[in-house]
């Protein structure tokens, strides 16, 4: 069974860049995947942009600048409490290929003896370690 990914996305007065980072998203390969937006009290209209456009779309509102550790981490409670077993950091900024996914849960999954992490920001939740850094694939 493949495990169940929530991928974490903050945003920040930058709703242009985040629905191009959604779209690239949506198009992954890998099955088992929700998306968490994170607004981080924007006043750009980002939250109304949202909404418009991605009606659907798991949206939380910090209602204030939380900075980029606190509104990451109101994504990354929330991806727990619904059950997650891996989380994905990404910038709003940046976009995928469409195979992303799969290979970074493949290295996971495949690495039992590392520390339950992949290097980049994807992330086991039953031991909730985390850690950063770059996969060499």
């Amino acid at each position: 069974m493949m495990p169940r990914v929530a991928i974490v996305v903050l945003n920040w007065n930058g709703w242009v860049d985040t629905l191009a980072c959604v779209a690239s998203l949506q198009s992954l390969d890998y099955a088992n995947f929700h998306i968490v937006l994170v607004d981080n009290g924007s006043t750009d209209g980002s939250e109304e942009q949202f909404r418009h456009v991605l009606p659907k779309l798991e949206l939380l509102q910090t209602g204030t600048n939380l900075g980029f550790g606190g509104g990451c981490n109101v994504g990354m409670r929330h991806a727990l409490a619904g059950g997650a077993e891996y989380i994905w950091l990404i910038n709003s900024d940046a976009t995928v290929d469409p195979g992303a996914l799969s290979a970074l849960v493949r290295v996971a999954e495949q690495n039992p003896r590392w520390p339950r992490s992949v290097r980049c920001c994807l992330m086991p939740m039953q031991r909730r370690r985390f850690s950063c850094g770059v996969v060499a694939m």
